[in-house]
């Protein structure tokens, strides 16, 4: 599914049309700097759950993390959960 994410988000970028995701995912800390990591630039979420995603994405270092996300998408593994929660851990960003 991230490959298909990144998919996205590459063909907007390219076609200069604006893509954002809406709804529980972007709300959650861990799955909200993976879409950044993807290249989405515009989240939607409930206001209660701002803070937290603020904290997280602004302890990430963006250009990093997405080439980090890059090989980890071509990899043939069922979820990528866990490595991006240890890299997050590793990389002092904040996701909980």
């Amino acid at each position: 599914m991230l490959r298909v994410m990144k998919y996205i988000s590459d063909t907007c970028a390219r076609a200069h049309v604006p893509c954002s995701v809406c709804g529980e995912m972007a709300g959650r800390p861990l799955e909200a700097i993976t879409l950044v990591g993807l290249g989405f630039e515009s989240l939607s979420m409930n206001p209660t759950l701002l803070g937290a995603v603020k904290a997280a994405i602004r302890t990430m270092n963006k250009a990093h993390f997405s080439t980090y996300l890059e090989r980890q998408i071509r990899l043939p593994v069922a979820s990528l959960r866990e490595p991006i929660r240890l890299y997050a851990a590793d990389h002092n960003i904040f996701i909980e």
